[in-house]
């Protein structure tokens, strides 16, 4: 795993013969066992970081999703994230990007997380961290029987715990690694490539003193996982014990070994709204809102889509300003799919809004703040493949005020990008 406290970035990634897929070089490979060329050149890789979280500056609603129950809290520590749960029963939290890892066919991807536990959990308490949004994915887990690996598919959960993994259980006695969940931070990481998963730690090299990756455990032939496009998660649970218990967490990462740093496939969705501004000047009046379903396609499962915006423009009559807010609250019910799509073609859903009726709260982040000094028919645009991503529930809304004291009319369209 790469991380501020790993490998470099420039490490070099071969392709293994006998495993099938991308990992480090090592002295042994010197030797052999290593898939080479006609011209006895090694078969090589780079690493494409697709997702790369620091935790230096807390929670950000522009990168991360967050769920909280019953007192648990999260707070910045030292560079860290601390997830702690209340002294009551069913407390939980959970932290999760709000962008997701894309799975590319062919290519291995590889999430990461540094996780430490604070204190061990102890009656029906455990905490779980990886690639995974709770109902598909894979990670590392803990509770009071132990350390394990899991992974989930449409809500089957399947796991393996620390004395039964099949490559390294980091036991200590006769093993080179030194490994203590509840004392140090490591480095978990898992590799998806088209059929395997693999599940490594970084632990201690006790005769050289350095960290290394470790393989812990793998599941051979499992079609990967059913949705490979996942957000990196670490959750903290009380279940039906009291007691606080904690975990720490530092950076977090997804990238992509064997394949190209592009590999979004970008359905082009739009939607148009024409409105007219009579409120007072300095009222923002809300025009437009989109939001991204929580579940999509014809299998009606988990929306995994990464979506996010690609271009604002407007047109108007008489000088306006614009802006769109990220979370706000759209408390009409009029949603529907974006023209000429049905619902199983579009991972969003839009409101036009033609009136200040539906209750929508201007409370949202601000992400684009637009200034159109432009009358007579008069346009603006704003265009940025990075302007921001929005996850499952995240609502857009586009504002319009008018600046000067006629009535506004205003022709508006929103693009966004649909990435699967």
């Amino acid at each position: 795993m790469i991380s501020s406290k790993a490998a470099g970035k420039n490490t070099l990634f071969i392709y293994d013969n006998i495993s099938g897929a991308y990992r480090d070089l090592n002295s042994s490979d010197l030797v052999g066992g290593v898939y080479r060329t006609s011209f006895n050149e090694l078969h090589t890789s780079q690493k494409h970081i697709i997702l790369d979280i620091k935790s230096t500056y807390g929670i950000n609603q522009l990168t991360d999703e967050t769920g909280v129950n019953f007192g648990a809290t999260i707070i910045e520590n030292s560079g860290r994230l601390d997830l702690q749960t209340a002294n009551q029963t069913g407390s939980n939290f959970y932290v999760s990007s709000l962008v997701r890892g894309v799975f590319q066919y062919g290519a291995n991807g590889e999430a990461g997380i540094s996780i430490k536990v604070i204190d061990p959990p102890t009656g029906l308490q455990y905490a779980r961290w990886g690639y995974f949004d709770g109902e598909n994915g894979a990670g590392f887990g803990l509770d009071v029987s132990g350390l394990f690996v899991f992974r989930l598919d449409n809500l089957e959960y399947s796991k393996v715990y620390r004395n039964n993994w099949n490559s390294n259980v980091l036991s200590g006695a006769g093993n080179v690694y030194s490994f203590n969940e509840t004392q140090n931070s490591y480095n978990y990481s898992v590799n998806l490539d088209c059929d395997n998963l693999e599940y490594s730690i970084n632990p201690i090299n006790t005769i050289n003193n350095r960290r290394e990756k470790v393989l812990c455990h793998f599941w051979e032939n499992s079609n990967a996982l059913i949705d490979g496009n996942q957000p990196l998660r670490a959750e903290v649970f009380n279940g039906e014990s009291v007691g606080q218990f904690k975990i720490s967490i530092g950076d977090r990462y997804y990238g992509i070994i064997g394949g190209e740093a592009v590999v979004q496939r970008k359905p082009f969705v739009d939607s148009i709204t024409d409105h007219t501004i009579s409120v007072a000047q300095n009222v923002w009046e809300p025009i437009m809102a989109v939001r991204k379903k929580e579940n999509f396609g014809p299998s009606n499962r988990n929306n995994s889509v990464n979506t996010k915006i690609h271009l604002f423009s407007a047109q108007t009559d008489q000088n306006a300003e614009f802006m769109i807010t990220l979370n706000g609250s759209v408390t009409g019910t009029n949603w529907l799919s974006p023209e000429f799509r049905n619902s199983d073609e579009s991972a969003c859903e839009v409101q036009k809004v033609t009136n200040n009726a539906l209750g929508i709260s201007t409370t949202g982040q601000v992400i684009e703040k637009i200034s159109a000094l432009a009358s007579n028919k008069g346009d603006t645009a704003v265009q940025d493949d990075e302007i921001s991503y929005f996850g499952n529930g995240g609502q857009l809304i586009a504002y319009a005020r008018r600046t000067s004291s006629n009535s506004t009319t205003i022709s508006a369209q929103l693009h966004w990008d649909e990435e699967y």
